[in-house]
């Protein structure tokens, strides 16, 4: 039994080992749900949420909520890509675009002006004349 025993410890470490899973992606930070605390937006008429929105991104895909009311959201699904510094969104159901108050267009790019592990900057240009600054902090 004493042969064994090194063994059996070894492979239960083994196993458990490649259990785990990451789901954290190339750029862990980005990971994980994110609270939209302000948006500054010129040429539009887009403003500060009036309800709490989050973003959480989570392997390729992307997950926006909003409150309605006491433990009420509206949600949307859609997948995102990161390329340095350049955030790829695409929200291909009909019947789950982008959150209205967000601004965004079904397939947006926006580009991430600062990212730490807690706080996150993006910068979104729908047109020229537009230019939509959004303020996260992680929740």
């Amino acid at each position: 039994m004493k042969r064994i025993l090194p063994y059996i410890l070894s492979l239960t470490i083994a196993v458990l080992t490649l259990a785990c899973t990451h789901t954290g992606g190339p750029d862990g930070k980005l990971y994980g749900r994110w609270h939209l605390i302000r948006i500054e937006a010129e040429g539009t008429d887009a403003s500060t949420p009036t309800r709490n929105m989050y973003w959480a991104f989570q392997s390729n895909m992307i997950m926006m909520q909003q409150e309605r009311g006491d433990h009420e959201f509206n949600t949307s699904y859609g997948i995102f890509r990161l390329d340095d510094d350049t955030l790829f969104l695409n929200f291909p159901e009909a019947k789950m675009p982008p959150l209205a108050e967000s601004k965004l267009k079904r397939e947006s790019i926006l580009q991430v002006l600062r990212m730490t592990h807690s706080e996150m900057t993006l910068l979104y240009n729908p047109t020229p004349e537009v230019t939509i600054t959004y303020y996260f902090r992680k929740w």
